[in-house]
């Protein structure tokens, strides 16, 4: 039960870091991405993607280190919650219903209500199972984990994207 807890937080943890990455790297597109919500006034906007930023990177650390008890699945699901109802209404509005918070890393950026329901149900079911504070070594493991597999996704689907575009 104690390892089922610790995968699920590596899950969670892996995809707002795959976000987290993707965000960083494309800022532009991410200021961008917050502005076509149309919620936040545009002299907000680049405050708005930093907030982001650093809740996510909360996330991912909380989870990691298993840090801040049941405090780091109440943000995680708040956070998802609200992802998910921006795009609900993004979609009402424009009839998208995809974002590109993983930029490149398409696969994820189809399906938002379903990915961000089953991180929720991830977050909820890591809370109701027994907890047990990983050393700060294994946590660093898992941190370098959590980087290499992103870093390995990120390289693959840039890869792919690339053999698309050069065979059109």
């Amino acid at each position: 039960m104690l390892n089922m807890s610790y995968i699920l937080n590596v899950i969670i943890a892996l995809f707002f870091t795959l976000s987290l990455s993707m965000k960083i790297r494309s800022l532009h597109n991410f200021k961008l991405e917050i502005s076509s919500y149309k919620i936040v006034p545009m002299n907000l906007v680049p405050l708005s993607s930093i907030l982001v930023i650093i809740v996510e990177l909360n996330i991912i650390i909380s989870f990691i280190f298993e840090q801040f008890g049941y405090w780091k699945q109440v943000a995680c699901t708040l956070l998802l919650v609200i992802f998910s109802a921006l795009t609900w209404m993004k979609n009402k509005r424009t009839g998208q219903n995809t974002c590109s918070c993983f930029g490149s890393v398409s696969f994820l950026n189809k399906f938002p209500f379903i990915r961000n329901l089953t991180l929720i149900s991830f977050s909820i079911i890591s809370l109701l199972l027994p907890k047990s504070e990983p050393s700060v070594e294994i946590s660093y493991h898992i941190l370098l984990f959590v980087i290499w597999v992103t870093l390995l996704i990120e390289l693959i689907s840039t890869h792919s994207l690339d053999r698309r575009l050069n065979d059109t």
